[in-house]
């Protein structure tokens, strides 16, 4: 499986102050904030240094050096690392994956929040191309294509319509997707734009799965595909998925599930079969790790990592995974081929 996540800043500021256009608003903050910090370290360092007495004000003086850090890493983040794409492999062996998949190549593409892509369709475009580089057997998204309103796709609906694999591609809803975080004039408008981004997303040639299962055959041996709306143990997120109901059917050897929210994996880990779920929403590396360590008992949930110069400047680079049965990798390990 190959994983692409490229995640802008922070669009819980668009909620809070109700804007739409939230980029430069949530970077000029969380800038300021950034050098708020500086200035209240070099503060207590120099307090610190005037009870050795050494002199407070030169102290703090020197100390203002750090200011431009923030200004520096945002730069950096916003022109250079954001736009750039890398591709690392993982190799994932489970003894329940028909020998018919061996090798099987999948693409997740998570959170790519279009709002940010806006006036920015070359970068896009490119990640499109590295997908399709890797030549998969099925694409996946794992949801929040927008951030507020369907209308993020428009002039990009052309790149996104290009991905291509062999089996086709499968998305999910994630939190955004629901238009939540825009502020409608009535809750029946906020309706008719989910169904426009459902509409818009099967025009593209996506299958959206929504609480349903699809199998995907080799010979005489099937995977199933399961793709839940979203489903969150934290309360200020939307639950609105029936994993049961996604599940009916689902008769395959190895069973696959697309669920936005990675927080869904210990209720999954305990009540189903699932081998394998792969996950979005959080874009923050010292998230994942948190979630890391609290889910390494269950190493079936994936969700791809990130870098981030700052919490506010988050972008993450596809990851190639490669599925092999248990019983494939014993015979090539006895050939000497691995």
């Amino acid at each position: 499986i190959y994983t692409l996540s490229l995640h802008d800043a922070l669009p819980i500021f668009g909620r809070m102050l109700g804007l739409q256009s939230i980029s430069f608003i949530a970077n000029a903050i969380i800038l300021f904030w950034g050098v708020l910090a500086m200035v209240t370290l070099d503060l207590l360092v120099a307090c610190v240094m005037a009870i050795c007495r050494f002199p407070f004000r030169k102290v703090f003086l020197k100390g203002l050096w750090v200011i431009p850090i923030p200004f520096l890493g945002w730069s950096y983040g916003h022109f250079v690392e954001r736009n750039q794409i890398r591709v690392e492999r993982v190799v994932i062996e489970s003894r329940t994956l028909p020998s018919s998949f061996n090798g099987y190549r999948v693409v997740q593409i998570s959170d790519l929040h279009l709002h940010s892509f806006k006036n920015r369709g070359s970068v896009l475009q490119k990640a499109v191309d590295s997908v399709n580089a890797l030549r998969p057997d099925l694409i996946v998204f794992t949801g929040d294509l927008i951030t507020f309103k369907p209308d993020e796709l428009d002039g990009l609906e052309g790149i996104l319509s290009q991905l291509h694999a062999k089996d086709g591609v499968f998305s999910i809803f994630g939190n955004h997707d629901y238009g939540t975080y825009y502020p409608w004039k009535s809750q029946r408008e906020r309706l008719e734009a989910v169904e426009a981004l459902k509409r818009r997303e099967q025009a593209m040639q996506w299958r959206l799965l929504l609480d349903e299962q699809h199998p995907i055959p080799r010979g005489t041996d099937t995977l199933s595909l399961i793709g839940v709306e979203n489903i969150s143990a934290l309360r200020h997120f939307t639950s609105v998925g029936n994993l049961q109901k996604a599940m009916t059917g689902a008769t395959g050897a190895f069973k696959l599930l697309l669920s936005h929210d990675p927080t869904h994996w210990e209720a999954v880990c305990n009540d189903t079969d699932i081998d394998l779920m792969l996950a979005g929403l959080f874009g923050s590396p010292l998230i994942e790790e948190l979630l890391f360590f609290i889910y390494a008992g269950f190493i079936a949930l994936y969700f791809g990592p990130s870098f981030s110069v700052f919490p506010f400047l988050l972008v993450s680079f596809p990851n190639e995974f490669i599925f092999r049965s248990e019983e494939h990798t014993s015979e090539l390990q006895s050939l000497g081929r691995i």
